[in-house]
């Protein structure tokens, strides 16, 4: 766990070791009937290499001092509960004051995928300050999503891009800084 979070920027070691854990993967733990799935997430933008979530971490990586003052972001997290729904927190500042954005999907996991990993992930909406955004019904997608490695402490997601997601429990960021000390 503290080499995956050491190893940074698209780094090919780290891109290896998380191939190496899918393979790793019991074939026991089907992340779609696991109860371990359910819970909080941090995004480790350590080892993440497509486009989108690289301008996230370019954010999240500026010094204070660098920060804007019109705009920040602070943390992305996602809560996943009853295997069923994700609801991601886009925590950011704009004009220093905090403020939440909450997206939601719903997970319906592919009982026809004999390794219990695959589910559909469908767009169910947005809020802003605790209010529902309207959303236009173009946005209600659904991609495929692919849980392929699932452990007390880390999960790898995949979506249709194939790009490997790859997410600490909460406060396991804390526990790895710990035990590296």
């Amino acid at each position: 766990k503290s080499k995956l979070k050491a190893l940074g920027d698209g780094n090919e070691e780290a891109f290896a070791l998380i191939e190496e854990l899918e393979y790793l993967k019991p074939t026991q733990t089907k992340p779609a009937y696991d109860n371990r799935l359910n819970g909080p997430w941090d995004f480790n933008f350590s080892v993440e290499p497509d486009m989108g979530t690289g301008v996230v971490k370019s954010l999240l990586e500026k010094e204070e001092d660098e920060k804007s003052f019109l705009f920040s972001l602070d943390n992305v997290c996602m809560d996943i509960s009853d295997n069923e729904k994700i609801e991601i927190t886009v925590s950011t500042r704009v004009l220093r004051l905090p403020v939440q954005l909450k997206l939601f999907t719903s997970l319906q996991a592919d009982d026809g995928n004999k390794d219990g990993t695959m589910f559909m992930e469908t767009f169910e909406g947005a809020s802003l300050f605790g209010i529902d955004l309207p959303i236009p019904k173009s946005w209600k997608r659904s991609r495929y999503l692919e849980f392929s490695y699932l452990d007390d402490d880390m999960v790898v997601a995949r979506g249709n891009g194939r790009e490997p997601h790859f997410l600490l429990r909460e406060n396991t960021n804390e526990k790895i800084e710990t035990e590296k000390s």
